[in-house]
């Protein structure tokens, strides 16, 4: 018997007026600067923005048909509640790209997974 929970949740990401991508989670109980998306990550939302101002990721630890990866590297002894990721490729797009994931990712699952799967949807 499994007695390991996955979590799968819908996030909300979006621009601000000043361009810095901030995700959007209704019960994050701290600042909302503290939501804003940095540590070198925001090119990785760049990528994922696909030129858009706002979209939804479908994150889990555990596999989403069709979703793309992150792998667990490790955690970053600099950056306090942050992880180094993995990110091998994007919708067959080569990227090979080190990826320092904040304490964002941790607070949506509880710990820093081994794999994130990620679907990303497109707001209409």
């Amino acid at each position: 018997m499994n007695l390991i929970t996955k979590m799968r949740r819908k996030i909300k990401f979006e621009v601000d007026q000043k361009s810095e991508w901030h995700a959007v989670i209704p019960d994050w109980m701290g600042e909302r600067y503290d939501l804003k998306i940095a540590n070198g990550a925001e090119e990785f939302f760049g990528i994922l923005s696909e030129g858009e101002r706002s979209f939804y990721l479908d994150v889990s630890d555990d596999k989403i048909p069709g979703a793309e990866e992150l792998i667990f590297l490790m955690r970053d002894g600099k950056e306090m509640g942050s992880a180094w990721y993995f990110l091998a490729s994007y919708k067959g797009i080569d990227y090979n790209m080190k990826i320092l994931l904040s304490e964002i990712t941790e607070f949506v699952f509880g710990e820093f997974p081994q794999r994130i799967y990620f679907y990303r949807e497109t707001i209409f």
